[in-house]
């Protein structure tokens, strides 16, 4: 029979519910703070400060990578009130994407579980190579592939707890990876096909002087993939929605109806995120909420929801509840009830939040 692994373990497709598809109920982002410092005595003055509401400002925007305490979420005392309100609102599951050298904490995963009922599901991989834990460098893809087997069947390390998701094992440049990135990359596929379970890919952000990343980069993601004998469809490409800043495409829908006829699932995952990047280049910003939905409802105008899956990314300090943001629940406070407005039906909007992520995550 079909199962979905959580950090509790195995239970039935049926029980999986509303589905937030990439999230980090507990990370450490610490590396990114490290890679990149401002040169700026003033804001390298804000990295050791404790993050408080009065910093929410600043943190929210350009700079808002560069102070520690904000990259890092590992209360799960905090995380359980936070994925409560998920809950409230009608969520059931989440995929935590964290990883090793990201601070993946399995145990804290399913302690969070316990607290709140909330089924969440544990990644295996590696992020990007910045991130990469040193044994990385010296393995092949094939022994790769073998750790990620196992945390899948048996465990990750002592903790009694299996992953039941690979990725966001991730890229960064050259575009559209890494060589140690693409290696992960072939080890991820090695794996899926060994498990057949679903796997995800975080691509290489553009910048200034290569505007090619979401022209050209995907399509590098799927050709390896299909090289390697992976399943497609098991696929979900995460930060999709980057296609939908009306400055980077001329015709985002379009873009994104060539992705899904190669039959990946594209994951809306950064919702909540409008924002401007200042410290990639000034004026550089995320789509909007509404950029994001106005491409959501025309693909499924075109009934192509069957390939799009929705999601929040909550990754810093500054996201939560607590400190002002829009939290775990943003999806079902606010995305939904707007893309009903607009005309997505309550069928497409199932097929969106349960049916899809069921489809990914059983194996």
């Amino acid at each position: 029979m079909a199962k979905v692994r959580t950090v509790l373990g195995d239970i039935a497709p049926a029980d999986l519910g509303v589905t937030l598809t990439h999230e980090h109920v507990l990370i450490d982002l610490s590396f990114i703070c490290d890679v990149m410092a401002p040169q700026e005595d003033s804001l390298r003055g804000l990295m050791t400060r404790p993050v408080t509401m009065e910093m929410m400002t600043l943190l929210r925007r350009g700079v808002r990578k560069f102070n520690y305490d904000d990259a890092v979420l590992g209360d799960t005392e905090l995380a359980a009130k936070e994925v409560a309100e998920y809950l409230r609102f009608g969520g059931r599951s989440i995929i935590d994407h964290s990883l090793p050298g990201i601070g993946r904490d399995p145990a804290g995963l399913a302690m969070v579980s316990r607290a709140t009922g909330a089924n969440i599901v544990c990644s295996t991989g590696w992020y990007v190579v910045a991130s990469h834990p040193s044994y990385v460098k010296r393995k092949s893809p094939d022994e790769l592939a073998e750790i990620m087997v196992r945390e899948l069947e048996v465990g990750v390390g002592d903790t009694g707890v299996r992953a039941g998701v690979i990725g966001e094992c991730a890229c960064s440049s050259p575009i559209p990876f890494h060589p140690e990135e693409k290696k992960v990359l072939r080890a991820a596929c090695r794996a899926q096909k060994q498990t057949g379970v679903g796997f995800s890919c975080h691509p290489a952000y553009a910048d200034r002087k290569n505007e090619r990343y979401e022209l050209d980069s995907p399509f590098a993601y799927i050709e390896l993939i299909e090289s390697e004998g992976a399943d497609v469809e098991k696929f979900f490409l995460s930060h999709s929605d980057v296609i939908c800043h009306p400055g980077f495409l001329r015709d985002p829908v379009g873009h994104a109806s060539k992705l899904i006829e190669r039959g990946i699932t594209l994951n809306f995952d950064t919702f909540g995120q409008d924002h401007f990047d200042d410290y990639v280049f000034m004026g550089a910003r995320h789509p909007s909420d509404s950029e994001r939905m106005m491409v959501i409802v025309e693909l499924c105008r075109r009934g192509q929801e069957k390939n799009v899956m929705i999601s929040q990314d909550v990754c810093w300090k500054h996201m939560l509840k607590k400190y002002g943001g829009a939290g775990y629940s943003h999806t079902m406070e606010h995305i939904l009830p707007t893309l009903r407005y607009h005309g997505v039906t309550e069928k497409q909007i199932r097929t969106m939040t349960v049916g899809n992520p069921k489809r990914i995550l059983s194996f």
